[in-house]
């Protein structure tokens, strides 16, 4: 419907029928001035908007209230209604329902429209219908109000352990540990735990407990504080005599004694033990020098020592085996350097006698010389008699000593023919050639059963006899092994062997060969 001014005249004879929605219609078209619009409000989503119109509710109370003031104003069916009188009436309600929008509506902005510019109407603003029921609580503050009971019994049960059922669990959690601590003989921690215990648990059934461990503990205290002082006092003597290098002389004042007193005491004590193998590396230090200088008696004499320092020690006794074995195998080519020695003096002899051998020799082709001269000239060694006997007797003065021992002499007093004598037995170095040759030499079989030491080195020393065949006769133990398992398979492997026979001066000799054989 159109708007209705002042100036329009009534048409109708009967009265107009007014609702609250055509006046409100009347009031939204009605134009205002531009500087009285109102500046459009920004629109915000629905969930965080605030509405700022009215409610419905409200807008329908006011068009019913203005429609019972209309309708009061209006005349009864049998009253001639006065048309000026209502559009007086429509007018000022209108105008009044302007005053109340300026008064609503913010204060416009400063600039001002250029003269030209035309303005177009404002839309109504359109605002959607919400539930007044709705409620737009986010769903995690629903949840929060859901389950904050359920929360709050949660914690109320959890203090309620934590202050009835914690407590006792923690009172004997404290005291089992600590009876722990004191079966294991870690009496130091246990002594802290009970003391603890004792401390916050006064009133405890198990007090009593408490208090027999503590007097207990510190009856311990005591000793183990004269042990200590005792340990100390024998560790600064042990040290003085280890810095004077009294080891383990004089018999009644020296490290090692007081290390073992020590030790005896507390079985663990790292110092005592620290110092004890000090000592054991400078005794094994030396040891190791005399060995690798060939002393093999020093070196059995540390090692000896350091068994004494540990006599236990495995170790040590394998080292003592090897150095006596070393000393044994020095004496032994000790006695072989001997007989080497003695070759050699056996060697000069026999060039001795070679060479009265060899004047022997010469003197008896000369008397062969004069017999057969003596043949030849019979008559003429009537003559000469005087004179060959002179020249003869000085001619083998020299060899007399020799010759006296043969058995065979002629009427000069001088050897001419050597007599048969029994086959002899010479040394090895005598044969002809001064060197013995093998034939057969077998290497024994060992037994399972038979002793190694520690380096495998067991060295039997005999002295075999060979015939004029090459064959051994007899076997004679020099130096043999400790096991006589050994000594008797050297000596079956000895008896195997075979030479090649061997002369002196051209006959046939037994001579005597001296045999060394290592397992």
């Amino acid at each position: 419907p159109k708007p209705v001014t002042a100036k329009q005249p009534v048409t109708e004879k009967k009265p107009p029928v007014v609702e609250s929605a055509v006046i409100e219609q009347k009031a939204a078209t009605v134009e205002t001035p531009v500087a009285e619009k109102a500046a459009p409000k920004p629109t915000l989503p629905i969930n965080s908007q605030t509405i700022e119109t009215e409610p419905k509710a409200k807008i329908a109370g006011r068009s019913r209230r203005m429609f019972g003031e209309f309708a009061q104003e209006q005349p009864k069916k049998d009253e001639k209604i006065d048309e000026n009188a209502l559009s007086s009436l429509i007018e000022s309600k209108l105008e009044a329902l302007k005053e109340r929008a300026k008064t609503e509506t913010p204060a416009p902005k400063t600039t001002e429209p250029v003269d030209d510019q035309t303005f177009q109407r404002e839309q109504p603003q359109l605002y959607p219908i919400i539930d007044p029921d709705y409620d737009e609580t986010p769903w995690w503050k629903i949840s929060a109000r859901k389950y904050g009971v359920a929360v709050a019994l949660l914690i109320l049960a959890a203090t309620g352990f934590y202050g009835f059922v914690y407590p006792k669990y923690t009172q004997t959690v404290r005291f089992e540990r600590a009876e722990e601590l004191f079966h294991a003989n870690d009496f130091r921690k246990a002594k802290a735990q009970y003391e603890l215990f004792a401390l916050k648990y006064p009133l405890d059934p198990r007090i009593s407990i408490v208090k027999n461990r503590l007097e207990a503990l510190d009856k311990l205290q005591e000793k183990e504080n004269l042990v200590q002082d005792k340990l100390h006092k024998l560790m600064e003597r042990a040290t003085i005599a280890y810095k004077q290098k009294r080891y383990l002389v004089p018999e009644h004042d020296n490290a090692i004694l007081y290390i073992n007193d020590i030790l005896a005491e507390r079985a663990d004590y790292s110092m005592a033990l620290a110092l004890r193998e000090q000592i054991v590396n400078h005794y094994f230090e030396m040891a190791e020098n005399a060995l690798e200088a060939n002393q093999y008696e020093m070196a059995v004499d540390h090692f000896q020592k350091i068994r004494q320092i540990t006599p236990d020690d495995p170790v040590i006794a394998d080292q003592i085996n090897r150095a006596l074995e070393l000393r044994q195998l020095d004496e032994r080519l000790q006695k072989l350097s001997q007989l080497a020695k003695a070759k050699t003096d056996v060697n000069k002899l026999r060039q001795e006698m070679e060479r009265l051998k060899s004047e022997i020799r010469s003197e008896q082709q000369k008397l062969q010389a004069i017999r057969e001269m003596q043949k030849d000239n019979a008559p003429v060694q009537a003559e000469n008699k005087n004179r060959n006997e002179k020249e003869i007797t000085g001619a083998v003065t020299a060899p007399k000593s020799v010759i006296e021992n043969s058995g065979s002499t002629s009427e000069l007093g001088i050897e001419l023919v050597a007599a048969p004598a029994p086959i002899k037995l010479v040394e090895e170095t005598l044969i002809d050639g001064g060197k013995k040759h093998y034939v057969q030499k077998n290497k024994p079989e060992i037994a399972k059963k038979a002793a190694k030491t520690k380096d495998g080195v067991t060295m039997i020393l005999a002295e075999c006899v060979v015939d004029t065949n090459g064959e051994v006769t007899s076997v004679t133990l020099v130096n043999g092994a400790d096991d006589q398992h050994l000594n008797q398979i050297a000596m079956e492997s000895f008896r195997k062997y075979r030479y090649k026979p061997a002369t002196f001066n051209g006959d046939p000799v037994r001579f005597k060969s001296l045999e060394v054989m290592a397992f």
